[in-house]
């Protein structure tokens, strides 16, 4: 989802190769965060530790990433919240407070326009 909002600050379109990057960063930084905190059994639990985000400061898992890529981070969307629970990762926007559902445990991830995909 970080990887598809990226927007280079100049308006130029960032590379695939500095957004595969960014993604394998990104990948291995929050791989590293959720080892010891995912609790299946307490989603919730750990909830905010695991959480990304980029609202009134930069969450430093997508600052290491962004720096890996020599990216400045207003290339990322701004103002949003990702929790990564088990068996659900979402999207809050921090200023509409709409909600987007990126994946459940079901395998359903619900779109921008609330209509449900399966996956």
């Amino acid at each position: 989802w970080w990887v598809h909002g990226l927007c280079h600050p100049s308006g130029a379109e960032v590379k695939p190769d500095t957004k595969r990057k960014f993604k394998e960063c990104l990948f291995r930084e929050l791989e590293f965060r959720c080892a010891y905190h995912w609790y299946p059994a307490d989603p919730q639990r750990g909830s905010g530790y695991r959480s990304v985000l980029h609202d009134f400061n930069v969450d430093v898992a997508l600052a290491r990433a962004c720096a890996a890529c020599d990216l400045p981070t207003t290339a990322l969307p701004a103002h949003q919240i990702m929790f990564v629970n088990p068996g659900e990762v979402k999207v809050v926007d921090t200023h509409s407070n709409v909600s987007q559902i990126l994946y459940l445990a079901s395998h359903q991830a619900v779109d921008t326009q609330g209509e449900t995909k399966r996956g």
